[in-house]
């Protein structure tokens, strides 16, 4: 299930198995992140004595070069970035939606959905951004 899915089906003006798609993906994002979540809350609980002192030491370059990122960071990055970008377009489409169906029913747009739809692009936007320059740093 994913948003391709969601979109094809509002297309095509299958309204109810579009809400289905799209609450089963958004159920599914929610569980990965929540599974995502606890490892990375396991992991800092259960680091060693010896990790911990060695994060703890920041060498006077670490200090000096604040624009050198290392690999792990940029990768968790891309990973918590792709699934915003996925929700901000998962958003942003469903407010594009619910809009219609308002216009279809009223003949006007509602402003709320309008600006909501708005905000998710923004988000998206900006998530984009920062997916192409973590690549970027990634690849040099």
């Amino acid at each position: 299930m994913d948003a391709k899915t969601v979109i094809d089906s509002v297309a095509s003006g299958k309204a109810l198995e579009a809400k289905e798609s799209l609450n089963s993906l958004l159920s599914a994002r929610a569980f990965e992140a929540l599974d995502a979540k606890k490892i990375e809350l396991a992991q800092a609980l259960f680091s060693t004595k010896d990790q911990i002192e060695n994060e703890e030491e920041i060498s006077k370059e670490e200090v000096e070069q604040i624009d050198e990122l290392s690999k792990e960071l940029l990768g968790r990055y891309l990973r918590k970035a792709v699934q915003s970008k996925e929700k901000a377009m998962v958003g942003r489409h469903t407010a594009n939606f619910k809009n219609q169906m308002h216009i279809i029913k009223t003949g006007r747009e509602n402003p709320e959905l309008s600006a909501s739809s708005d905000s998710h692009g923004k988000t998206e936007e900006k998530r984009k951004v920062g997916i192409e320059r973590a690549i970027s740093r990634l690849s040099k």
